[in-house]
C-alpha cells in the first residue's frame, strides 16, 4: 500500500457486519463496450441474489466520457 494511504479502523468491522447480513462482503464490477448489456445483466442479476436474501447495492456510472 502507498505510504499516504492510511487505514483507518471503523466502528463498525467486517466481521460484524457479515454476522448481522449472513453473508460475506464482496464487489462485482462489470466492464465492457456501451451497450454490450452491463446495466441489464447487473440488475437481473442485483434482483436474484434479493430474491435469496443477500443484501445488494447497485451503483451505475456513465463513464463513456473518460478516456485514455
Amino acid at each position: 500500500m502507498h505510504k499516504d494511504i492510511v487505514w483507518h479502523e471503523h466502528a463498525i468491522d467486517k466481521a460484524a457486519r457479515a454476522e448481522q447480513n449472513g453473508h460475506k462482503a464482496f464487489l462485482l464490477w462489470f466492464t465492457g463496450l456501451s451497450g454490450s448489456g452491463k446495466s441489464t445483466v447487473a440488475g437481473a442479476l442485483e434482483q436474484e441474489l434479493f430474491k435469496r436474501g443477500v443484501h445488494t447495492y447497485l451503483i451505475m456510472s456513465v463513464m463513456d466520457s473518460v478516456k485514455d
